[in-house]
């Protein structure tokens, strides 16, 4: 998760369940955050989105998502979030808070078609 400002990323786990798309409600809305906090360096070095003209800031947040699409792509392919049966209960997201236009394609991306993508693409065209 990322917040519209381009911050560093989050993690953050649901679980299965009538809300599981509730992240804010979630017991693991942010967890192992000591890991990922070790990107804010990395982050802040490449410059704050309001200190940015606008296209610039589009195209450099769009950058920020790619990189973390990527991570998780590679992250995935040798298996770590499962594999067949357990990788179809897990579903990876580079999301931002509120979701943008783009969440539904890179959901595609790093996922499995089956039926919990399915639910949130459903719970995600409904916040747009």
């Amino acid at each position: 998760m990322i917040s519209g400002e381009g911050y560093r990323p989050y993690l953050a786990l649901t679980e299965h369940g009538e809300d599981q798309l509730d992240l804010a409600g979630s017991r693991f809305a942010i967890v192992e955050d000591e890991i990922l906090a070790r990107t804010e360096p990395a982050f802040e070095a490449r410059g704050f989105l309001h200190d940015m003209v606008d296209d610039e800031s589009e195209i450099e947040f769009d950058r920020r998502l790619a990189s973390m699409e990527a991570v998780l792509r590679r992250l995935d392919d040798p298996g770590l979030f499962g594999v067949a049966e357990d990788r179809a209960r897990v579903l990876l997201l580079v999301a931002t808070m509120p979701l943008s236009d783009s969440e539904a394609e890179r959901g595609r991306r790093l996922n499995p078609a089956g039926p919990l993508l399915d639910a949130w693409l459903e719970e995600a065209a409904e916040g747009t």
